[in-house]
């Protein structure tokens, strides 16, 4: 059975530098965020930390939760 991937589902996934530039902040900045459990959702794929542009559009909505959120 050939194995599928679902190709339009990873290239809306953006790597910090691209996350910061849409967000018009830095990689620090967003690196800074994820330490403290705030910013938008993030994921690991490896050593990469990525970011799903729909994710994106969700933290800049004003009905945004924060990632600290999901951990409770």
């Amino acid at each position: 059975m050939p194995r599928t991937t679902n190709f339009d589902a990873l290239q809306e996934l953006l790597t910090t530098e691209e996350a910061a530039a849409l967000l018009r902040t830095t990689p620090g900045a967003l690196a800074a965020m994820r330490y403290r459990g705030g910013g938008p959702r993030w994921r690991r794929h490896g050593r990469r930390v990525l970011y799903a542009r729909a994710d994106l559009a969700a933290y800049l909505s004003p009905s945004f939760a924060s990632t600290a959120e999901y951990c409770a």
